[in-house]
């Protein structure tokens, strides 16, 4: 108790939430990256890489079954960390929200907070994915399509920010005291 002298403290709730959401996002990142693994040890030249690789792979062998009960897994895992994702982000914009700075305690915060970094986000996707597009020569595997819907993604999510900061300013103008 004396590291967090109060327990009700969001502090407490802060690492929590963030080091779960670090834990899920390394497991997220590394469950992507084991095909890739497994294709390294098969292209491996030197003994000790393809030990190596072969240990990061976990023994992936690329069979048919394993490609579907990986695809299944990773679904799993992404619709897992969605809510926390959300259960994170609104964790963090809750000490925000209790905080007594004039315009930070607002009810609205974490879910303006949360479609913010989802906006950000899917921003930071698209310009990626543009990237690789134009440097690679990539047109015929990220399509038109592709590029649609991640644009109504980032319209919705921008709508939905737009509003919330514009009823802040509605807010404000309302509550706004006479001289």
């Amino acid at each position: 108790m004396w590291l967090w002298p109060q327990p009700r403290s969001p502090l407490i709730w802060d690492v929590f939430a963030v080091s779960t959401y670090a834990t899920v996002s390394f497991l997220f990142w590394f469950t992507g990256l084991i095909p890739d693994l497994g294709a390294m040890r098969d292209k491996a030249s030197k003994p000790w890489t393809q030990r190596l690789f072969g240990m990061l792979a976990m023994g992936w062998p690329g069979s048919a079954k394993h490609w579907a009960r990986y695809q299944k897994a990773y679904l799993l895992l992404a619709g897992l960390s969605t809510p926390l994702v959300v259960s994170v982000h609104s964790v963090v914009s809750f000490d925000f929200a209790i905080s007594i700075v004039p315009g930070w305690h607002t009810t609205i915060f974490p879910a303006l907070l949360c479609c913010g970094r989802i906006y950000s986000g899917v921003r930071h996707g698209a310009h990626a994915r543009h990237s690789v597009r134009r440097w690679y020569h990539l047109e015929d595997l990220i399509t038109m399509r592709h590029i649609d819907c991640m644009s109504k993604v980032m319209l919705g999510t921008g709508l939905i920010v737009a509003y919330g900061y514009g009823m802040e300013a509605f807010m404000a103008w309302v509550q706004r005291k006479p001289i």
